[in-house]
């Protein structure tokens, strides 16, 4: 749930062994499969030089982001990081960093595993739905057009973003540590995620206050509430449908102990010719491959067990997708949302 955090922390507060360590990362020579945060000495609006730190919390703790840190968990990883900056030889109080850091960046993120259901289907209709703030646009693909690509849909505002994205696409480009956590079997399955984006200004309105530390992120009522009402909530209100894709396997998953294999390619060969040729097409030549009464009982059984189409539009995912993202759940897929006994494509 919270992932990256842009903190400074002031100079005065740190001890550096060398400032020559933070150029060299020598640790990452040394412990190469760890992850370790960025950092970095800056100077802000003129201000006293700072130590900036650029950390993902869930990386910090368990090597990969697919599991997810939230508000009760964040003090843990933050121990964690502490003890990581005193490997890279920065030494300050772990007080310091819990209490007197400044938070300039948050990302509040969502992963949900939609199963058989196609992450670009959905990202494509997020893609079409009006930004949830104000002064906020979809971003541009490269021809200039205003539509989301697709493998993202990504929403951008002067102080916040959000963002929408194919997670296991990423999974399998970058490839990250400790993935046995991971509840998926495969990591080709279909994972959306969904994140949030805040720069400090932004983080100041939600708050209600001018400097944020790690400890008032880990101490703030209803955080994620509120982003879900500012960030997702606009999105549901705007659509409601999207389309249902029902793959081959899982539609014969439905009904193959009613029907053989045989029977099924035979229906969905007719469901594909009707779809491209229209139904009297499909029939005249089932009956001239078949014959007519072949073909009338291909028909009734047509009629008792109908192949859904690819895309259909009558299947709400939408509310599926708000209790998978609205629940505080560390980690939630689309099968822990639907009923044991209730099939997502009945």
């Amino acid at each position: 749930m919270i992932d990256k955090n842009i903190v400074f922390v002031p100079c005065k507060k740190v001890r550096l062994k060398s400032k020559r360590l933070l150029s060299d990362r020598p640790w990452e020579d040394e412990w190469p499969r760890e992850y370790f945060p960025k950092v970095q000495l800056v100077r802000y609006k003129h201000a006293e030089f700072s130590l900036k730190i650029e950390f993902s919390a869930p990386k910090i703790l368990y090597g990969n982001n697919v599991l997810e840190v939230n508000q009760s968990t964040l003090k843990k990883a933050v121990k964690k990081l502490h003890r990581k900056l005193r490997y890279m030889e920065i030494y300050m109080s772990f007080k310091t960093l819990w209490k007197r850091s400044t938070i300039y960046g948050l990302e509040i993120c969502k992963n949900v595993n939609t199963d058989s259901f196609p992450t670009w289907i959905i990202l494509k209709y997020l893609g079409r739905l009006p930004a949830p703030r104000p002064r906020m646009c979809l971003e541009e693909d490269w021809y200039g057009k205003k539509q989301a690509r697709i493998d993202q849909a990504r929403f951008l505002g002067i102080i916040h973003e959000v963002t929408f994205y194919d997670k296991a696409k990423e999974l399998r480009d970058k490839p990250q540590w400790n993935m046995e956590d991971f509840r998926c079997d495969k990591i080709d399955a279909n994972i959306l995620r969904f994140e949030v984006r805040l720069r400090k200004s932004a983080l100041q309105a939600i708050f209600g206050k001018k400097s944020i530390s790690l400890y008032d992120l880990a101490n703030e009522s209803g955080l994620y509430s509120k982003i879900i009402k500012k960030y997702w909530n606009p999105f549901v209100k705007a659509s409601k449908y999207f389309p249902i894709y029902v793959s081959a396997q899982a539609q014969l998953a439905q009904i193959e102990d009613k029907l053989d294999e045989r029977t099924y390619m035979t229906l969905l060969a007719f469901k594909s010719m009707e779809y491209n040729e229209g139904f009297c097409y499909a029939k005249e030549f089932f009956e001239r491959k078949f014959g007519k009464k072949e073909t009338t009982k291909i028909l009734a059984c047509y009629k008792k067990y109908p192949i859904p189409n690819i895309v259909d539009y009558k299947y709400n995912v939408m509310d599926k997708l708000d209790q998978a993202i609205s629940h505080p759940h560390w980690w939630l897929t689309m099968a822990d949302v639907f009923k044991p006994n209730e099939h997502p494509f009945e």
